[in-house]
């Protein structure tokens, strides 16, 4: 904001006082400062001087700007310069125009701090979107990050053998290496240790039963005690905090003292927010001279929360942990999803799709399965030949490939050729077709997951929804699609009603 004009109104100021401390309004004609002689003229000699005939009288000059928005400005310099040999009637003329002036300058003053606090408004909201989309980098650099290891554990498991046999899905490593197969003793062993936990979980922290109920499968990961909260606006130390990491959520406690408690070192835990995993991020930040092993969790859309580990070893174990337990959950939900999806199309008495075949494998191949119902006409049995089996497993690499990449349509058109090309065929070699009808049968599974996931999105678009269902119905899951579209919707419309 500039200066100039609170500096003019200032300076005008000064010379009206002066002007003011000249004349008197009660007794006008008296003589005061520079000789106001009583006939009513200005004599610019030393006070109390006689006018002599011969001196120019003068009248009141025009008020110069320029002169005021000087920074040597000197207030009695000006008015002697100015009103020398002036009237009475210039003098009080003269200081009409300086008030004039003065409220002029004192508008002008007052519409550039108005025009200056509209600017500022317009920077502090721009201040607030900038920090909005900062938010919004951060989060989508945490997502590409976690395409690329996904791409990359594509990549990695490629390279392995192939397990012959029905896959329903592809999951990650566990967080807990597991050795062989957990017989029904030790699976009751292991939900009685988790059930132990998070009773000792409620027992250590107050309110923890609050945020985390006892559900079968919950059970903690990891426990953090050595972390401070970081405030967010001042970006100083606010309380020290224990970070309990579970298989689903995340929750953070904060240190309390006793008071009723003679020994007033010892602490109470209390919870103060739990966060589930799949709304959260967890961002590493760049250590600074003043931030150094800080994490940034980001609950979107716009809460952000700020964490200092104790040691750079301690927060990299959170950050991976945090992520290998999202990758298993996420793989969990889309097992028990595939799952589902086989469930409700062995049901459905439509025509048999690809995929069925899964829960009929004890009542032969799919060309028998579809040489069995009556509605449809036997056709002659094609020979599949080694030449055909290699294209078909060239077109499982093929789907692979565009599943990575999220080419839906050009995936659908391949499930389509090698159901087509799979229908009614015989080979003198029963296993290798068994085996790539179950290469087939798990693109399907993994295909359809990706599609389903579009879809229960309620922020994606309508031609997108449209897309995604016509792929499903091709794939052969209308009611899936139907019901997943109706779920999204509920979900949406719940969420916006709040």
């Amino acid at each position: 904001m500039s200066s100039k004009p609170r500096g003019l109104n200032i300076r005008l100021a000064n010379a009206i006082n002066g002007i003011e401390r000249s004349i008197s309004p009660s007794s006008p004609r008296k003589v005061t400062r520079g000789g106001l002689k009583v006939e009513g003229k200005w004599n610019n000699n030393s006070v109390g001087r006689p006018y002599t005939p011969d001196e120019e009288i003068r009248e009141a000059p025009a008020i110069d700007m320029v002169e005021f928005a000087d920074e040597e400005f000197r207030p009695e310099a000006y008015i002697q310069k100015a009103l020398s040999n002036a009237t009475e009637e210039g003098v009080r003329s003269f200081l009409g125009t300086l008030r004039d002036s003065k409220e002029l300058a004192a508008s002008d003053l007052q519409r550039n701090v108005y025009k200056n606090y509209n600017e500022f408004v317009f920077i502090l909201d721009s201040l607030v979107n900038i920090l909005q989309l900062e938010s919004d980098m951060l989060v989508l650099r945490g997502q590409l990050n976690e395409l690329r290891n996904v791409s990359d554990n594509l990549r990695d498991d490629s390279t392995e053998s192939i397990n012959i046999g029905p896959v329903t899905s592809v999951t990650s490593e566990p967080i807990v290496p597991r050795g062989r197969n957990p017989t029904l003793n030790n699976a009751t062993d292991m939900q009685s240790i988790w059930k132990a936990q998070i009773q000792e979980l409620w027992a250590g922290v107050e309110g923890a039963q609050n945020f985390v109920s006892l559900e079968p499968g919950r059970h903690i990961l990891r426990e953090c005690s050595n972390f401070i909260e970081i405030s967010f606006s001042t970006n100083k130390p606010k309380q020290s905090v224990h970070i309990f990491l579970l298989n689903d959520c995340l929750l953070v406690a904060s240190k309390k003292k006793r008071q009723a408690s003679k020994d007033t070192s010892k602490a109470k835990l209390v919870a103060d927010r739990c966060f589930s995993l799949e709304d959260i991020t967890l961002i590493d930040m760049k250590d600074t001279e003043e931030q150094v092993n800080f994490i940034k969790i980001l609950k979107h859309p716009t809460d952000q929360f700020i964490f200092q580990a104790g040691n750079a070893d301690e927060k990299k174990n959170l950050l991976n942990m945090t992520k290998r337990a999202t990758d298993e959950m996420m793989s969990v939900k889309a097992v028990k999803h595939a799952d589902s999806v086989i469930a409700a199309e062995s049901q459905q008495q439509q025509h048999t799709p690809l995929i069925r075949t899964l829960s009929r494998k004890k009542k032969g191949t799919m060309a028998q399965s579809l040489r069995s119902r009556k509605s449809v006409p036997k056709l002659p049995t094609k020979t599949f030949t080694m030449n055909d089996i290699r294209e078909m497993e060239d077109l499982a690499d093929e789907l692979d490939v565009h599943i990575a990449t999220r080419e839906f349509e050009q995936a659908v058109e391949n499930i389509e050729k090698a159901k087509n090309a799979l229908t009614n065929v015989s080979s003198p070699n029963p296993g290798k077709l068994d085996t790539i009808r179950a290469k087939m049968e798990d693109r399907v599974v993994r295909l359809s997951l990706a599609i389903s996931r579009d879809l229960s999105n309620p922020d994606v678009k309508k031609s997108h929804v449209q897309k995604c269902t016509r792929w499903l119905l091709r794939l052969g899951y209308g009611e899936q699609a139907r019901e997943l579209f109706l779920v999204a919707r509920t979900e949406n419309i719940r969420i916006r009603t709040k």
